[in-house]
């Protein structure tokens, strides 16, 4: 049941104030999902308490928990047109500097909602599984795409045994040459790419283990994979957030190059050194 309808088949076990604040939850749902108890009340001459006690009733836990389940319903069930046209709408009478408030309080609010869910015990075996592998494959398709080179790419750095597949060059070939020994890392948010989960489907038939990073639990490439990094994408605009995922990233190459100092330290000043012979940056 997704959250509207869930707000909806409640309606008639509310009280009337309390239907109020239902009735415009639905009616300005794209609003209501970045809009503080507190604004909403003011909007409807309640008191917070009120809107508060309804996110209850109507079975969320707290209004955080409703808003969190509305940017989700946008995000995974509204198309990237849609998605324009609402978040042009919502914020053409804010200005600059309303623009620039709603951005970076919903990338702070996706780095904090990645953060609650993120384990360490899932790090550590990522950590394993990367150390572990004969080699490394990553995985990302359409905005994903850039995702897996930048994962691969800084991956490869430190390991030498990393490599970003895509679809313009045989990658039905290269997935059907992965064994056991391998890994591969399959990056997908949605809205899901097909090929994606159609590639992370055919590795897991071949005994491949997979790691997914990805949006939700519920994701396609989910039930794939032996490990699922989850982090948050919400978004008004375009396309998805990505940055809790680069703060995943970020944590990942961190945790990786302290688990072995000495040897992935030794790895870069040999990079370093072949930077410096073939003259690959301009100093400042």
């Amino acid at each position: 049941m997704d959250v509207l309808k869930q707000i909806s088949e409640k309606m008639n076990l509310l009280t009337p104030k309390q239907q109020r604040v239902a009735k415009y939850i639905l009616e300005n749902w794209e609003k209501a999902s970045f809009e503080s108890a507190i604004v909403i009340a003011r909007k409807l001459g309640m008191s917070q308490s009120s809107v508060i006690r309804t996110s209850n009733a109507l079975g969320f836990d707290g209004v955080p928990d409703l808003q969190s389940q509305l940017r989700d319903f946008m995000q995974t069930h509204i198309s990237t047109v849609n998605r324009m046209e609402r978040a042009t709408r919502l914020q053409s009478s804010d200005g600059i500097e309303g623009v620039i408030s709603t951005v970076l309080k919903q990338s702070a609010d996706n780095i904090r909602g990645t953060l609650q869910v993120l384990e360490a015990v899932k790090v550590k075996e990522l950590l394993a599984a990367i150390k572990g592998a004969r080699n490394i494959y990553v995985l990302g398709m359409r905005s994903s795409a850039a995702l897996a080179e930048f994962l691969g790419f800084n991956l490869n750095l430190l390991l030498g045994n990393v490599f970003v597949m895509d679809s313009d060059h045989g990658l039905y070939e290269k997935i059907r040459s992965l064994t056991p020994d391998d890994l591969l890392i399959s990056i997908s948010f949605s809205r899901y790419a097909r090929l994606t989960v159609e590639a992370t489907r055919i590795a897991y038939e071949r005994d491949v283990r997979i790691i997914g990073i990805t949006d939700s639990l519920a994701a396609p490439i989910a039930g794939y994979c032996s490990i699922d990094i989850i982090a948050q994408t919400t978004s008004m605009h375009l396309t998805n957030s990505y940055v809790a995922v680069m703060a995943v990233f970020d944590i990942l190459l961190s945790a990786l190059l302290l688990s072995d100092k000495d040897k992935y330290l030794k790895e870069l000043e040999n990079l370093e050194e072949g930077f410096s012979r073939l003259h690959i940056f301009e100093n400042a």
